[in-house]
C-alpha cells in the first residue's frame, strides 16, 4: 500500500520502525526491512522508551549500528527519540499506563 502511494502520488513515505533490545535490532531484521521495503522509502528509528507497562522490553543498544547496515543497503536512515521520554508518554505509552492503574 505504501508503495502504491509513493507510484501515484510521488509523494515522501516514511516508515517508523521502534527498535527494541533482542526483539527486532538483529542483522536479520535489516535483512528483512531491506526485503520488504523500497529504498525511495526513508526508514525511520524511533528510540524505544522503556515502561512499566512492559518492563522486560529495552531500548536497543545497536541503534547507530543498525542505521549504518540500512544505509549500506540504500536506504535513507533518520534517528529519533520521541518527546515525552522523561514522563512516559513516548509512543502513547503514557495513556497506556493511566488505562493499567
Amino acid at each position: 500500500l505504501a508503495l502504491e502511494f509513493l507510484e501515484k502520488t510521488g509523494n515522501a513515505v516514511e516508515i517508523h520502525y521502534t527498535l527494541i533490545d533482542g526483539v527486532n535490532d538483529s542483522d536479520a531484521d535489516v535483512e528483512g526491512i531491506a526485503a520488504l521495503i523500497d529504498r525511495r522509502m526513508t526508514v525511520k528509528l524511533l528510540r524505544f522508551a522503556p515502561q512499566k507497562v512492559e518492563p522486560d522490553m529495552f531500548e536497543s543498544n545497536r541503534v547507530d549500528k543498525f542505521k549504518t547496515k540500512l544505509e549500506a543497503c540504500g536506504f535513507t536512515v533518520e534517528v529519533y527519540s520521541p518527546p515525552g521520554r522523561d514522563i512516559g508518554a513516548a509512543c502513547g505509552m503514557f495513556i497506556l499506563d493511566q488505562y493499567t492503574k
